[in-house]
């Protein structure tokens, strides 16, 4: 009987150890996952800045259903050297409800999109959209930062 419990319990903790291995591999993404973020990525980054420079609350309606979209945050271009500021989908979206006043359908649109991300707590790794710039020029790259 203590022999078949052993064995039992080993076969369950290998069956978990398994899920939990396959679980993490599917938060993996692929690299035409990776490469279909980093268009929307590189689209909704040119969206906040036309946005915010012409005051216009559509470019930014847009950009803020983007980013709310990604499984990753999106480092912020404009912020400081070595910062790694994100976007914030809230902030995004406040600045398009004042550049809309007046207009109800779009204010209704803007509240619409969710501007909240999942917390992050109890992840062994989380991932950024970071920004970047070289000799070649700036670009967004894919980094995850493991806790130990």
């Amino acid at each position: 009987m203590g022999i078949l419990v052993a064995a039992l319990t080993a076969g369950a903790f290998a069956l978990l150890s398994l899920t939990a291995v396959q679980a993490q591999d599917q938060k993996k993404p692929t690299g035409a996952q990776l490469a279909d973020a980093h268009a929307k990525v590189e689209i909704a980054a040119g969206l906040v800045a036309l946005g915010r420079a012409n005051e216009d609350p559509m470019m930014l309606l847009v950009a803020a259903r983007l980013l709310a979209d990604l499984d990753a945050g999106v480092v912020d271009p404009a912020s400081a050297a070595g910062d790694r500021t994100t976007y914030d989908v809230a902030d995004i979206l406040d600045e398009a409800r004042s550049f809309a006043t007046g207009d109800q359908a779009l204010l209704d649109r803007i509240a619409a999109v969710p501007d909240m991300r999942g917390e992050r707590r109890g992840e062994r790794a989380y991932c950024l959209w970071e920004y970047e710039c070289a000799a070649t020029g700036c670009d967004y790259y894919y980094n995850c930062h493991y806790d130990d």
